[in-house]
């Protein structure tokens, strides 16, 4: 405002008597109304520079006011004058204009370099967490790797301790196991505390102290001033003189089974990288703990099976009774010793033969029936007779229990346990023989004597 109120009053110095004289003067070839007219551009550009488009365009305007009159009425040459007024306002709106676009380009430069470090902001902290995610990954991979090694529960649990304390730089690692049935919290295994510590810790309750509140919450807990902490007021874990611990919980298929505390004597911060590293540490070693837990059930089933397999195969190589297992081609299987007594094939030549090698027509028609009823479910009376031809040719008569052999409900073959009663059979025989004749000898003896006593 200043500068413009000096060039107007410049403009009309002879008029408000600052000047004596209203002869024309020249300076650098322009007379001195001239020059004045060209310092009005002074304040347009500044208003421009400093108030942008608007401020120039109206300091032009409020020039081409005070210009005018003079031009006008005041000037010996108002052609000149005005044509010289019109210049200068035409330069100032120019230079207002110019200066307004490159306060707009210069605005949208910044604008763009804003963007441009907000966006390399972003991209480096894209990075940054993917590298993050990328040494976690990493440190997973290997602990699984080193997990994975074995499929002893006692061995995976050493190995947790010792890799959790060595990647989180603690003094402290206690991993609880939750017992589903009394849920409790049951001290698994444990690093850098005293074995009275571990015993006092052992068996929280589901909701007591922090450990049980993380499992039963699900969530992570960093507890600082434990010592001072009223949730623990046992003197054990006083003597530890613990200032801070992290508490994950220890998740699997979205349940909690059992917690992963780290802890330092020393002050520490923990991050909340700190907190999101643990935590999936916590699953793989819940994992873990699981497949070993799994495998030992399996080892378990597995010594259980092989020793009834081992006692079956005992009953059933000594068994007294001839017992042979075939499919439901009739293709033997499976032969004891006694069914090798039986027919006089040696187990070896029985595994090569079928049933309807021992069997008449007539006995592989019964066969056939009680197959049949079998695989139809029929109830089929038991033990019955049937009898085959030995190895010699003779014929041995059997009492025959048969059964469906099935697996996983599927129908594969037939199991028979076979006592010979051909001696039997033959006793009965000569019996019923010797009645007969013995009845047949008293019946001719009391009509001998009933002629003689005519």
């Amino acid at each position: 405002l200043a500068l413009f109120v000096f060039c107007s009053v410049v403009h009309y110095a002879e008029l408000i008597g600052i000047l004596g004289t209203t002869a024309s003067s020249f300076h650098f070839g322009l007379t001195r109304h001239a020059l004045g007219r060209i310092l009005f551009l002074l304040p347009i550009i500044y208003s421009a520079y400093a108030f942008g488009l608007t401020g120039g365009l109206a300091t032009s305007f409020a020039a081409l006011l005070v210009m005018l009159p003079r031009a006008t009425l005041i000037s010996p040459a108002p052609a000149d004058a005005i044509l010289e007024t019109v210049g200068v306002i035409l330069v100032g709106a120019l230079a207002s204009l110019w200066n307004w676009t490159l306060a707009k380009a210069k605005a949208k430069t910044e604008v763009a370099l804003a963007q441009l470090e907000s966006a390399h902001d972003i991209l480096q902290q894209y990075v940054q967490s993917a590298r993050s995610n990328e040494k976690r990954q990493t440190i997973l991979n290997a602990i699984s790797t080193m997990l994975a090694e074995s499929l002893e529960l006692e061995n995976i649990l050493n190995k947790a301790i010792h890799m959790v304390s060595e990647l989180m730089e603690v003094e402290i690692t206690l991993i609880f196991s939750l017992d589903a049935e009394s849920q409790e919290l049951k001290l698994a295994a444990y690093e850098g505390v005293s074995d009275e510590f571990a015993r006092a810790v052992d068996g929280m309750k589901i909701g007591e102290g922090f450990y049980g509140e993380v499992a039963k919450t699900g969530q992570p807990m960093v507890v600082e001033n434990v010592s001072r902490d009223p949730r623990l007021t046992s003197p054990e874990v006083n003597k530890m003189r613990i200032q801070i611990q992290l508490v994950v919980p220890l998740i699997l298929r979205d349940s909690t089974t059992g917690i992963l505390c780290v802890a330092m004597r020393r002050p520490r911060q923990f991050t909340l990288e700190d907190i999101k590293l643990l935590t999936a540490v916590g699953t793989q070693i819940a994992t873990a703990i699981e497949n070993a837990r799994l495998y030992e059930r399996e080892r378990l089933t597995a010594q259980r099976l092989a020793v009834s397999e081992r006692n079956y195969r005992q009953l059933f190589e000594n068994a007294s009774d001839a017992i042979w297992v075939h499919d439901l081609e009739g293709n033997i299987i499976a032969a004891n010793e006694a069914t090798e007594k039986l027919v006089g094939y040696s187990v070896r030549e029985l595994a090569k033969m079928n049933v309807k090698n021992f069997l008449s027509d007539e006995s592989f028609n019964l066969a056939s029936q009680v197959r049949r009823k079998l695989l139809e479910r029929e109830p089929v009376e038991q033990p019955y007779e049937q009898s085959l031809i030995r190895k010699d040719g003779t014929k041995a008569i059997l009492k025959l229990a048969t059964s469906l052999v099935t697996e996983d409900g599927k129908s594969i073959g037939f199991q028979h346990i076979a006592r010979d009663v051909t001696e039997e059979k033959r006793m009965q025989d000569n019996l019923r023989y010797y009645l007969q004749e013995i009845t047949r000898a008293q019946e001719e003896e009391r009509k001998r004597i009933a002629r003689e006593l005519h």
